[in-house]
């Protein structure tokens, strides 16, 4: 493999957006490395305290949100 990014290197918005509902699309965002792992124990809880005190709904919002910026963070840096 060269150094080169290519198209199937980028990841989907969409399947970000929706794992990221779920908080399981952290990991495939971010990629699955060491800092995707302490990124997703840290969110964990209080996105799990979101969601329990102010409504599943916000929670899912939330994670959709952390779904979508960690794929355009990973895509943009696959496209250096």
């Amino acid at each position: 493999m060269t150094g080169e990014a290519t198209s199937s290197e980028k990841k989907s918005y969409l399947l970000g957006i929706l794992l990221g509902s779920f908080l399981i699309g952290l990991p495939y965002a971010l990629g699955f490395n060491w800092k995707c792992l302490i990124v997703f124990l840290v969110l964990i809880g209080p996105v799990s305290f979101i969601g329990a005190y102010l409504g599943l709904p916000i929670s899912a919002a939330l994670g959709a949100y952390l779904g979508y910026y960690g794929v355009k963070e990973y895509n943009a840096y696959v496209a250096d």
